[in-house]
């Protein structure tokens, strides 16, 4: 059985083709699994004394008085890590989206809010956080 020449060039510019293609989305999906919170979480953080907005790790804490609440640190477009700048806004350095302190989406590309996550106070020290489960 021979392979006419017609045959081998066509699949062989189907398969460059496909490779082509498939290159730039798994490079992405790959991205966007290692910047995705994951849901089992064991971590603890220790609670800053001060109110306002914090860069903990991959986490965004806010505390205002006795309320706090934890998000991550990763933008919902592309899993970016978000930065603050000098007005406390949190901002996604690769494509400009931008969220309140509420992780809701100001500015897009984004479309959905910060993933939260819950939180409970250590039993052994009162200014240590225990991360939980994504809500």
């Amino acid at each position: 059985m021979s392979i006419k020449r017609r045959h081998f060039v066509l699949n062989s510019l189907l398969a460059l083709s496909g490779l082509i293609l498939v290159t730039p989305i798994v490079t992405l999906l790959d991205r966007f699994r290692r910047h995705l919170p994951t849901t089992k979480r064991s971590k603890e953080l220790t609670l800053p004394a001060v109110d306002g907005v914090h860069l903990l790790d991959n986490f965004i804490l806010v505390k205002n008085g006795d309320q706090v609440r934890l998000f991550s640190r990763a933008c919902t477009h592309l899993g970016c890590q978000l930065e603050l700048d000098d007005k406390l806004n949190l901002l996604c350095p690769c494509h400009g989206s931008k969220f309140n302190h509420q992780g809701e989406v100001e500015r897009g590309p984004a479309i959905r809010s910060l993933t939260e996550f819950r939180i409970s106070f250590s039993a052994e020290n009162s200014n240590q956080l225990v991360v939980g489960d994504a809500i």
